[in-house]
């Protein structure tokens, strides 16, 4: 290395310096402080649940401080609204509007919010809420001070003090209610006889009694040798002792209850009271009845400590003994109960009193998987449940049959229960020799036997006798899970790199196929209209119908002599789905399609010997089949934009389930271990590795068909899954608890008439039920008018049989497509139910019930709606048994008979929620029965009692978004006379209509009306509220149409009682109408044929004058529809020809033209304007106008109706459009209107303002559904 010079070095040191120099500076120069610490953590989001927004602000405005900002008041506003939250800040940017919450100060945002959220309360509203204040059960005695001290602030007590020590008014208050609050009656006694008047002292004093209290009682459990009670064990019991299953077994819960034998008195009473008690110490009184009686004299009215009758004039006549009467006799209470339970238990009782076990499932934490190991039982290896909270083993019947065990089944009293509280008894108990490892030696151990459907249970018995570790079990398992979930990713990941477009959601189409749908002989076309449609959604439908064009699903047409109507439906998440409603027009017209369907039992046993499962479900299977030109006709839909050929093979079509299952069944017959049924597809494996391998084989058959997947939908490479009604994993298939949980779950009966119908249920399944009477003699008695309803133990356990009889497969049988199939449905106001059933000659068997309860707008629909919603909620249920199935839908609700006929067409006026309910529906085939409300027994009982849904919804798209397409299509009229929100409102109102909605929300009768979104309608009618029926009678006498015209228009749009004689009356008290009363008609001289098309012959005349004023006159000979044009001058040919061109403009020329003899239309001119255009003139013969009727009778009607309206002051042409607009949209003699005959359309009218069915866009929903996606 170079040396340093002396030059360098001197350089060196003099940089060293300054640089030091330059540090000392700096150290010396105070920093600036910043603005905001960043040492200190952001502040807390406010939330109401936790704290007052006043203290809040307290703790914010001390963050502020620390901060070094909070004299800074744009910055503290600034802080605050990024600290409480985005529910908050919307809060106060409503508030402020049309401000910005950004451009006040902080001390405003401070005022608004305060106000908002914690306004100032009501003094008297405080002092309610101090008053009210009581020490809840889990709260201790200081927590109570500190809620009342909380609940002390705002009540501005002002009393003056009398005491002799000086006391505020608030304390006083605040000892007072402290002491009545107390929920320990024994502290509250000892603070009333001490003498201290502080508040601070007395809670000390109730704080020091509580400890006292509590160490107390957890000494007594320390000291006192515990018994193995719990819930999961059974007691031996000696001969004539009633043992009783406790919570605690320390001799503190021995006491009677406090409130019923605590007594003031130390006398005689008092002692036998004692005496008595020291041999109840395990007494249940509410099993024997006794809980609200004296125990002296037995009456309800009064407690023991308050009973005034001398014990010495009481004597039992049961047991012998003073000082009480029979009915409150305890020993002799517990020997009739247990001889009562001796008597009616079916097997012989053992050594062991009845006892429950109880299968714990954990419902908290995120480890809440299964346990699992292998047993030898006689010889075989079963996989049980590891359960340490179960007492004992279970293993289900069938696979006990499988041990072949030589040993018979002993009968067992023990009843058990599930963790969803249900209960039942096994066939009986056995033992069985056992073997947990290789290496030890066999043991004989009891082994109770259960119904089929239950999981094989190894309980605490077992785990103690064969030392089974169940730490070296959780690690087995967790290594086990662990490597199955890396497994699972693994090949999750594969398939979707194999397959990367099976998954797209996208309809492909299967090559090679083509559907034909074959017709019935001597089928004409029928072609439906289409139905309105919200302008709320037109955007949305348009689009999906551009994507079904765009994809060659659908194609326009201009013309079709096939066509369905389009039905939309809005899904929950703002899109829409498209159904067509081939109910009516193609489903009657098509030929069956008998392809055959698997077996259940079929698909059932080739699933049997798998470990592992794919369940697969196609995206939009059915649009995946191209369907003949001829069959896209046929599937025609007709829209709000015209007319589309359907060319895939559409969802409603009836006999679209069997052609797929056809095809489907082609497609993968060489797949192993695949298994479809219908839609559904189940690919399987005896182990893993199988499993995916047989996955890909059937996902490459499908990619080669052009089959896609909806992903959402599939599961794959499960040990265990739910098919056709059945649970099936590995060597097992039970029946699904799903398909008699609406029985085991019914709730117990609390009157007399939940008894009867629970019987009728019972005896409508009385053949396949033996020995029906002695099971249901214990209700029975209950139904007895001389005894008094009480619900005790005999009666639950005759209850409990019969649901197990009920569910067990006795009565319930498997599926079976051959048989013909019935689904029974019924509702009551508060639940709906339906029971699948396969139905025979001479009884029904019921393969599956299921029930669930309304939800609080459905509890508002009317009976008719509700017995809707069960039909629907039932095939919703059961599709997986129904489609491709024909078979019977039995109600007891008349109107729905017709309704939902598949023949049928639903009238125009139908509420719109019935008319999605059929068109789901019409994609099943079906024929519907009538069924007496009497005879609907089994399915009457489970809608009056019916399971507690958590969803609240019904199983289909078809649920509450068929409301808002209700409300989308409200058309709010701008006249205040009439219209449906008025009409609603009225209704609401009237006396007469609410009796009338009450009845037919609460009652099952047959009704004439029908309620739909609180109007009532009588068939296609609505029922016109009395504050409204001037209105309507104006309304529809406007233009003095007479009582005949008025009559036909009120029967297509209202109703109301009398509405005939109430139109007769106002026409006959009319002034004008009376001038205008015309003779009776004369004898008709000419029948004019009818032609063929409209507006092929057309009748003309002049009308006038009238205020100097002609009006020509243009009727059609076919539709009756009129034209008319005003011309202000004598009218010649030139101006006739020229009125004529503007009709023509708008109609075309017709062929033929009637008119008279006048010079106007027989002039050359006017010949000759007829030959130009191709028009054959007709003139009526001379002198007999009558011949040209049609054209006289509506000249004549109309100067009738212009003298009539000339006291109204609006010009002629008004006048005339008025009468024209009326007569065009009044029902003929036919029943139809002009506008209907001509136009093929029905003209709207200011009565179609009171239906629902007339579509504008609703502006308030809209705003709705846009702040609830934001």
């Amino acid at each position: 290395m170079a040396a340093i010079s002396p030059e360098q070095l001197a350089q060196i040191t003099a940089a060293v310096a300054a640089a030091f120099l330059q540090i000392d500076q700096t150290r010396a120069t105070p920093l600036t402080a910043p603005s905001v610490n960043p040492n200190i953590p952001p502040f807390e989001q406010y939330d109401a649940k936790k704290e007052d927004f006043k203290l809040y602000r307290e703790r914010f405005e001390n963050y502020l401080r620390m901060k070094e900002v909070f004299d800074n008041k744009t910055k503290s506003a600034c802080l605050l609204l990024g600290s409480i939250g985005a529910t908050h800040y919307q809060t106060i940017n409503a508030l402020v509007a049309p401000q910005k919450p950004s451009e006040l100060s902080y001390d405003e945002l401070i005022t608004h919010l305060e106000k908002h959220l914690s306004p100032e309360r009501n003094m008297l509203v405080a002092q309610h809420y101090f008053l009210s204040t009581y020490q809840s059960g889990k709260q201790s005695i200081s927590e109570y001070v500190t809620e009342l001290k909380k609940n002390l602030g705002a009540c501005n007590f002002l009393a003056k003090c009398q005491c002799t020590q000086e006391v505020s008014t608030a304390e006083q208050f605040l000892r007072a209610q402290f002491i009545r609050g107390l929920k320990d009656t024994w502290i509250t006694e000892q603070l009333l006889q001490s003498n201290l008047t502080e508040f601070n002292e007395i809670v000390k004093k109730a704080i020091a009694l509580e400890a006292a209290r509590t160490d107390s009682q957890n000494l007594a459990k320390t000291s006192t040798p515990s018994t193995n009670t719990s819930i999961n064990s059974v007691i031996p019991s000696r001969e004539g002792q009633f043992t009783k299953r406790q919570s605690q077994n320390s001799k503190h819960n021995r006491k009677p209850d406090h409130n019923r034998h605590r007594s003031s008195s130390r006398n005689y009473r008092q002692q036998s009271h004692q005496n008595r008690n020291s041999s109840r110490g395990r007494v249940n009184y509410r099993e024997l009845g006794i809980d609200n009686m004296c125990l002296f004299c037995g009456r309800d009215n009064h407690t023991s400590k308050d009973c005034r009758v001398q014990q010495t004039n009481l004597k039992c006549t049961g047991c012998g003994k003073q000082g009480h009467v029979a009915n409150v006799c305890i020993s002799t209470l517990i020997k009739s109960k247990r001889d009562s339970s001796a008597h009616n238990t079916t097997y012989n009782i053992d050594n062991f009193s009845v006892n429950r076990i109880e299968d714990v499932y954990s419902s908290e934490g995120d480890d809440t998987r299964k346990y699992y190991t292998f047993i030898n039982v006689e010889g075989q290896a079963i996989q049980f449940e590891v359960d340490s909270g179960a007492g004992f083993t279970l293993l289900p019947k069938d696979l006990f049959d499988k041990l072949n065990c030589k040993q018979k089944l002993k009968p067992s009293n023990l009843t058990f229960r599930t963790y969803t509280r249900q209960t039942f008894q096994p066939h009986g108990k056995v033992q069985v020799m056992v073997q947990y490892h290789n290496n030890q030696n066999p043991t004989l151990e009891d082994l109770y036997v259960v119904p089929e459907g239950y999981d094989p249970l190894v309980g605490r018995e077992w785990i103690r006798h064969l030392n089974i570790q169940l730490q070296e079990i959780d690690k087995q398992t967790s290594n086990k899970l662990t490597q199955i979930h890396s497994d699972y990713i693994n090949s999750i990941e594969s398939v979707r790199e194999q397959f990367p477009n099976i998954f797209e959601q996208k309809v492909g189409c299967v090559p090679n196929v083509v559907i034909k749908l074959a017709l019935r002989d001597n089928v004409k076309p029928v072609y439906t209209r289409e139905r309105s449609v919200a302008y709320a959604l037109r955007d949305k439908v348009s689009h999906e119908l551009e994507m079904l064009e765009s994809a060659g699903i659908i194609s326009k047409c201009d013309v079709s002599d096939w066509g369905s109507p389009l039905v939309v439906v809005q899904k929950p998440q703002g899109g829409v789905r498209l159904c067509v409603d081939y109910k009516v027009a193609v489903n009657d017209s098509l030929v069956n399609v008998n392809y055959p369907i698997k077996r259940v039992d079929e698909v059932l046993n080739s699933l049997r010997d798998s470990s592992y499962f794919c369940r697969l479900d196609l995206y939009k299977a059915y649009l995946h089949l191209r369907v003949d030109k001829d069959s896209s006709v046929i599937q025609t839909m007709s829209t709000h934009q015209g007319t589309y050929h359907v060319n895939r093979l559409s969802f409603g079509i009836k006999t679209a389930p069997a052609e797929f299952n056809r095809v489907i069944d082609q497609i993968l017959r060489d797949c192993p271990k695949t298994t479809s049924y219908f839609d559904d597809i189940i690919v399987h494996g005896n182990s893993y590795k199988e499993c995916y391998s047989n996955l890909i084989k059937c996902l490459t058959k499908l990619q080669e068909n052009d089959l896609h997947l909806n992903e959402a939908k599939c599961s794959f490479f499960q040990n265990e899954i739910e098919y056709l009604g059945y649970i099936i994993r590995k060597n097992t298939i039970a029946k699904s608890p799903d398909k008699v949980k609406a029985i085991l779950n019914m709730p117990n009966p609390k009157s007399v008439a939940d008894v009867r119908r629970f019987l009728g249920m019972i005896t409508y399944y009385a053949r396949l039920l033996p020995n029906l009477s002695s099971m249901t003699a214990p209700l029975r008695k209950l139904l007895q008018h001389d005894n008094q309803f009480l619900w005790n133990q005999e009666c639950n356990q005759a209850f409990n049989n019969l649901k197990m009889e009920i569910a067990s497969d006795r009565v319930v049988v498997p599926y079976d497509p051959e048989q013909p199939v019935l689904l029974t449905t019924d509702a009551s106001p508060y639940g709906i139910a339906a029971v699948l059933s396969h139905s025979t000659a001479n009884d029904e068997r019921p393969i599956a019930f299921a029930s669930r309860s309304l939800t609080r707008a459905e509890q508002n629909y009317s009976q008719l709606d509700r017995e809707a919603l069960a039909i629907v909620y039932g095939v919703s249920h059961f599709q997986q048994y129904l489609i491709g199935k024909s078979f019977t839908l039995s109600t007891d609700n008349q109107p729905l008979v017709r309704i939902f006929n598949s023949k049928s067409k639903a009238s125009k006026t139908t509420s719109s929620r019935l008319i999605r309910y059929a068109s789901f529906l019409s994609t099943f085939d079906y024929k519907v029965q009538f069924k007496k409300g009497i005879d609907n027994t089994n399915a009457d009982c489970l809608s009056r009692a019916p399971l507690h849904d958590d969803k609240g919804k019904i199983e289909t798209a078809f649920d509450e978004e068929l409301d808002q397409v209700n409300h989308e299509q409200v058309f709010n009229i701008s006249t205040d006379q009439i219209g449906y929100e008025r009409i609603k409102y009225e209704t609401g109102r009237d006396s007469e209509l609410c009796k009338i909605i009450e009845q037919m929300k609460t009652q099952r009768i047959e009704s004439e009306f029908l309620l739909n979104d609180g109007v009532l309608y009588r068939s296609h009618r609505i029922v016109i509220p009395k504050t409204m029926q001037a209105d309507i009678l104006n309304d529809l006498h406007s233009t003095h149409l007479g009582s005949t015209k008025m009559k036909q228009l009120a029967r297509r749009y209202c109703y109301w009682q009398n509405i005939d004689k109430e139109i007769e009356n106002i026409v006959r008290a009319c002034e004008e109408c009376k001038k205008r009363l015309h003779s009776p008609p004369k004898a008709e001289v000419h029948r004019w044929e009818l032609p063929q098309e409209n507006w092929d012959r057309v009748h003309i005349d002049y009308a006038g004058p009238i205020d100097h004023v002609y009006i020509l006159l243009c009727i059609d000979a076919k539709s009756r529809w009129a034209e008319m044009e005003v011309l202000r001058e004598h009218p010649n040919s030139e101006n006739t020809m020229e009125l004529l061109n503007r009709i023509f403009s708008r109609n075309g020329y017709p062929k033929e033209m009637v008119s008279d003899n006048a010079t106007i239309f027989t002039s050359n001119e006017f010949r000759t304007y007829c030959k130009n255009n191709a028009i054959f003139q007709k003139f009526i013969a001379p002198g007999h106008p009558a011949t040209n009727g049609l054209a006289e009778r509506n000249v004549q009607t109309l100067k009738n109706k212009l003298k009539s309206m000339s006291t109204e002051r609006i010009p002629l042409e008004t006048k005339i459009m008025k009468i024209l607009f009326r007569y065009r949209a009044t029902p003929l003699l036919n029943g139809k209107t002009p506008a209907e005959q001509y136009l093929n359309r029905k003209f709207r009218i200011r009565l179609d303002s009171m239906f629902l069915h007339i579509p504008t866009p609703n502006q308030d929903l809209q705003k709705r559904r846009a702040r609830s996606h934001q």
